[in-house]
């Protein structure tokens, strides 16, 4: 979820006699935090949970239960949005083949 990333600009300036003329190059920096929505929400439910375990309103197993459905959800939406992206890009590829074969 925590990102960095760096950037270099480059650039030319002119200006007038003898000051702001040649090239200018910066340096730049960002870091933070990524939130994904289904990141976000798989978070806030297992805080909740821990929260309900933590108060004693659930059981150990019952916190085991939850938390082993939280993953595979978590799992399971990765690997749906994996293979919707892999025949979105087949469709893609396809479609161009058959442009490139008429």
């Amino acid at each position: 979820m925590k990102y960095e990333s760096g950037s270099i600009t480059l650039g030319f300036k002119a200006g007038g006699l003898f000051w702001g003329i040649g090239p200018e190059v910066t340096f730049g920096s960002q870091s933070g935090v990524v939130w994904r929505d289904n990141l976000q929400y798989m978070v806030a439910e297992y805080q909740e949970l821990c929260s309900r375990y933590n108060t004693g309103r659930i059981s150990q197993s019952e916190y085991d239960k939850e938390i082993q459905l939280i993953i595979q959800r978590s799992r399971d939406f990765t690997f749906k949005m994996n293979e919707m992206f892999r025949v979105k890009k087949e469709t893609l590829f396809n479609e161009m083949e058959k442009e490139i074969l008429k």
